[in-house]
């Protein structure tokens, strides 16, 4: 999605709506773009078996390497290393309900 496209469909200037998101949400358009990818992201890393390439398109990065970069500077690791994480992390809350 890009500011110009939200801009025409409401009908707003694009220096104007941007300054509103601004004022109201207190971060950039494209930050909140971002933050929405990144979320859908975590969803698709957490609860699938997509290839990171998969998910990167999903999510709307035509770049695997912009969309690693992105996430690794949204959540500290990268979306591989984030995954093993979470694996590791669900396997030994299934260890523990077992005992």
């Amino acid at each position: 999605m890009r500011l110009s496209t939200l801009a025409e469909r409401f009908h707003y200037n694009e220096t104007y709506l941007s300054r509103m998101l601004q004022n109201y949400a207190h971060r950039s358009f494209t930050e909140i773009v971002r933050d929405i990818r990144m979320k859908r992201a975590d969803e698709y890393l957490n609860n699938s078996s997509l290839r990171i390439h998969e998910i990167s398109s999903l999510v709307g990065y035509s770049s695997v390497d912009h969309f690693s970069r992105a996430f690794k500077a949204t959540h500290g690791v990268s979306p591989q290393a984030y995954r093993r994480h979470r694996g590791k992390k669900a396997a030994e809350g299934s260890e523990s309900e077992a005992e």
